[in-house]
């Protein structure tokens, strides 16, 4: 594992070289291990946010994701550092298991891949910083709590009409 110099927060696994944009810092050796080993669901909520390496830990996952019908999923989609897939291939694995997605905001509303896609991938964002935050539910209603934010989330959700 990379350990982010200045942002300890930005630790990636690596096989091999430290990225370039995290600088100089220490790496090192871990031991990793598929979810799958340990978990056999059904699993209510998954929290991925692994730097890039989100594609390899959904693989590790399978069995939980398939044992979890009525699940939720918050997980970072960052192309500049995604490994072993690409952002369209991630976003059809969920749909493919079943969840439904949009940007996890106080008033989330479901989004199509193609408008997740674009948003992700346009070339006005930062490609270092701009990671997006996603919500995916599968087997429930897609939800906000707030009234307020319902009103908000609904409004949004009219443009993919």
């Amino acid at each position: 594992i990379a350990i982010g110099a200045g942002n300890f927060g930005d630790n990636r696994v690596v096989a091999g070289e430290r990225p370039r944009d995290m600088g100089e810092g220490a790496m090192i050796d871990i031991a990793i291990a598929p979810v799958d080993e340990f978990v056999t669901g059904p699993v209510r909520f998954f929290k991925i946010d692994t730097q890039g390496s989100e594609w390899y830990a959904l693989q590790g996952l399978k069995r939980a994701l398939a044992n979890s019908p009525n699940c939720a999923l918050l997980l970072e989609l960052w192309p500049y550092a995604l490994r072993g897939c690409t952002p369209d291939q991630l976003l059809r694995f969920l749909a493919e298991q079943g969840f439904t997605l949009g940007k996890a905001t106080e008033a989330p509303y479901p989004m199509s891949l193609e408008r997740i896609l674009r948003q992700a991938t346009d070339p006005r964002r930062d490609p270092v910083k701009g990671g997006m935050d996603l919500y995916g539910v599968k087997g429930r209603p897609f939800h906000v709590v707030s009234p307020m934010n319902r009103v908000k989330a609904w409004v949004r959700s009219l443009k993919e009409a």
